[in-house]
């Protein structure tokens, strides 16, 4: 879903949350920029 600021200096932002057994399973491959990842967000506003 579009971030509730879906849009930050010509960047677009989403929230998707990721849900599993072994979340740490979740980022193994990594990300290459400019992808960021916020684990345990205080919140999604």
């Amino acid at each position: 879903a579009p971030a509730y600021i879906a849009r930050r200096a010509d960047r677009w932002r989403w929230n998707v949350v990721l849900r599993g057994t072994d979340p740490a399973a979740l980022l193994d491959g990594g990300l290459e920029p400019p992808w960021s990842v916020d684990v345990d967000p205080e919140s999604l506003l």
